[in-house]
């Protein structure tokens, strides 16, 4: 079977039309085009064995997998170089130059036989992961389905501890490499995007390393035990200009998405304030299968269930809300460890909003995870989220300026949202973390930038942040002057 034949159909990312241009020029087969996206200009595709490079815009013109970003020009996830002798005759700008022996077949040539119209089949991305921890086998549940999906294909796995590696192959399937060393998956060149799911601490060197090689990255939050160090990631990872994606997937929930619909289009008028209540059993204890201790120490984790848990509500609330430019927290320790097991949050926001949030890890076992209230000009609406989504804990409440309090059938709401993303509803699994995974994905075969980046994680940093002095001095602490 053709690799065209075998892989799923994937929207074509410009005006419908047939893709293609010409033959392709033939390349070495280690140089071949990888995958890419056509302008939509009229013409065959190449044959099979006659290979294209990969183009997201106007041109297309490329080989080897390595190509242009200029002009929205991209080829193998925009992060390969080389001087390319096709139509567009540019240099291409990136940091991995391959000479491109010309001419190309024109616009959007991929692999493939016959004419497509509107969509084209791509090659699947091929990953590796480095660190084979408890999180990682939630990841490895969305990348198998992905590969199930023709969309990536998980091809190396790093840990120190063979029996990680073995766990998580138990639920993606065997991989074809597999490293004690993360360097190593990193420089090898059949692994063309890396998903960073080591503990916190080691965040920082392995970025580098990828940002080094000039590959995609998916990381895990937080970013990085300290600030500072947080501040070093996103300078690294925008001066290597590769595209980068932060593991922020509660963004990707159906009940989000709906909080962030209603917001953003101003339907009940303003937001004034909200609630966010979010707790959890410590994940440093044996009832969480796979648990691990360093979550419970400062040198490793930086902190406790602000930074390493409730990040992501501080996210939640950057992203519905806007900017915060003033926090005023404090923490606590219950249980003794040397990272906080509680803390509790006054943010303000640019616009005027003013919201709190407490953050709680505790010996409760089987809770929802997440509550939150958000107050509008005319309505007040109460979502309650679980990790799992649709779990029976799900709820969404929704009460107007007037008449009875409307309970919104959160399974509806998310097999509807599920149809919508194309999503297989009787595959159980963490699906948001499946579909920002697939996102990270499609925006790297797209062209696009990855969504939720480092940008986006830098604001909910400065939001931890900010509540740490405030808890270590007593007063508010201002964005402005981290």
């Amino acid at each position: 079977m053709d690799d065209v034949d075998a892989l799923d159909p994937v929207e074509q990312a410009a005006a419908p039309g047939v893709v293609g241009g010409g033959a392709g020029h033939r390349l070495p087969e280690d140089e071949r085009g990888r995958r890419g996206l056509g302008a939509g200009v009229p013409g065959p595709l190449g044959d099979a064995d006659d290979d294209g490079g990969a183009g997201v815009g106007t041109h297309g013109d490329l080989a080897g997998g390595r190509g242009c970003r200029d002009a929205g020009r991209l080829a193998n996830a925009g992060v390969g170089a080389g001087p390319c002798a096709g139509a567009c005759a540019r240099p291409c700008a990136g940091p991995r130059a391959r000479p491109c022996t010309g001419p190309c077949a024109g616009p959007g040539s991929v692999r493939g036989r016959g004419p497509v119209g509107g969509s084209v089949r791509l090659v699947a991305l091929s990953v590796g992961i480095i660190g084979c921890g408890s999180i990682s086998r939630a990841h490895a549940v969305s990348l198998r389905l992905l590969g199930d999906d023709g969309l990536v294909r998980l091809v190396a796995l790093a840990d120190p501890d063979p029996a990680g590696i073995e766990r998580v192959e138990q639920i993606a399937g065997p991989v074809a490499r597999r490293y004690t060393d993360g360097r190593d998956l990193i420089a090898d060149p059949d692994v063309e995007a890396v998903l960073v799911i080591a503990p916190t601490k080691h965040h920082r060197e392995l970025i580098a390393a990828v940002a080094e090689a000039g590959k995609p990255c998916f990381t895990e939050k937080p970013l990085a035990p300290t600030f500072p160090v947080v501040t070093e990631i996103v300078d690294l990872v925008e001066r290597a200009g590769i595209p980068t994606q932060v593991g922020f997937q509660s963004r990707f929930h159906p009940i989000l998405r709906f909080l962030h619909g209603v917001v953003a289009d101003a339907r009940y008028g303003r937001p004034m304030g909200y609630v966010i209540r979010d707790d959890q059993f410590w994940p440093t204890t044996d009832v969480m299968e796979g648990h691990t201790a360093w979550r419970s120490s400062a040198a490793e984790a930086g902190g406790g269930a602000l930074l390493e848990h409730s990040i992501h509500s501080c996210d939640i609330a950057c992203w519905l809300f806007g900017p915060v430019t003033r926090v005023y927290a404090r923490t606590r320790h219950v249980f003794g460890y040397d990272v906080e097991d509680t803390a509790a949050l006054t943010i303000e926001h640019a616009n005027g909003v003013v919201g709190t949030l407490l953050t709680i890890f505790n010996g409760v076992i089987d809770r929802e995870e997440r509550r939150i209230e958000v107050f509008l000009e005319q309505a007040a609406i109460e979502a309650t989220t679980d990790f799992v989504v649709g779990a029976p804990e799900d709820s969404l409440l929704v009460k107007e300026r007037s008449g009875p309090a409307e309970r919104i059938d959160t399974q509806a709401l998310c097999r509807e949202s599920f149809v919508r993303d194309g999503v297989d509803v009787d595959r159980p699994f963490y699906v948001y973390q499946y579909l920002a995974h697939r996102a990270f994905a499609r925006s790297l075969a797209a062209g696009t930038p990855p969504s939720p980046g480092v940008r986006d994680a830098l604001a909910a940093h400065q939001l931890v942040e900010a509540a740490y002095r405030s808890a270590r001095t007593g007063v508010p602490v201002a964005i402005a002057d981290l």
